[in-house]
């Protein structure tokens, strides 16, 4: 049936507790995820991006390198903190 739960679903998680724990976030060292080897294989905009506007997303890639992966190895999760276990109502 298409009913409303009974009290409604309330999404858990304190984003504002999250950010007590960004002391302890793990720092990636800049350009050991995003290497050479792996830039030099993406193919960034060419043939809508200028150049400036090409480099200026490469350089965002590199400030943000800690949020991509590229294996299994190099993914992490979310703490529970800020985005708790989505509980899905069947």
């Amino acid at each position: 049936m298409n009913i409303p739960l009974p009290g409604g679903v309330k999404p858990g998680g304190d984003m504002n507790k999250g950010y007590e724990s960004l002391e302890k976030r793990i720092v990636v060292k800049s350009g050991s995820r995003l290497t050479l080897e792996r830039h030099t294989k993406m193919n960034i905009g060419y043939g809508f991006l200028s150049d400036a506007e090409r480099q200026l997303f490469i350089d965002i890639l590199f400030e943000y390198e800690g949020a991509i992966t590229f294996d299994d190895t190099e993914m992490g999760l979310v703490s529970a903190d800020i985005e708790p276990p989505i509980e899905i109502h069947t």
